[in-house]
């Protein structure tokens, strides 16, 4: 008795199989850039924001929609910049969402809401003057 044929059929089971942890290797991929371009734009405007000397909040949203540009991913982004704490504890927080669409619609069929929020401790910038060495 021969096993002809039995190739074809087997790569035929296992080629979907193959084709849908690729897709989802991708998709994977897809959101953590996403996720972490995110966390980086909160993260510059609630630094941005944390440095200014006056008028945080708007520092704050300039300096995430410019990382933002730069990043040239696509979707809006919403943001969401607040300041707050007692008088020695001032904090600046941004919070950054982006809706990422599915690559192959494996993990959702609609537009899923990206969201990452950081916050940055207000605090003065200490300036250190190096000396040149003896």
């Amino acid at each position: 008795m021969t096993r002809r044929g039995s190739h074809p059929v087997g790569s035929s089971l296992a080629l979907p199989i193959l084709v849908l942890l690729a897709a989802s290797a991708v998709e994977f991929g897809t959101f953590f850039r996403k996720y972490e371009t995110i966390a980086a734009v909160a993260y510059a405007g609630a630094k941005a924001g944390a440095l200014a000397d006056r008028d945080a909040v708007a520092r704050a949203s300039a300096a995430a929609e410019d990382r933002w540009a730069d990043s040239e991913l696509s979707g809006s982004l919403e943001l969401a910049v607040s300041t707050g704490g007692p008088d020695g504890d001032r904090h600046v927080e941004v919070q950054a969402t982006v809706e990422a669409a599915p690559v192959f619609g494996l993990v959702a069929l609609s537009p899923i809401p990206i969201t990452c929020t950081r916050t940055v401790k207000i605090g003065r910038v200490h300036r250190v003057a190096l000396s040149p060495h003896p």
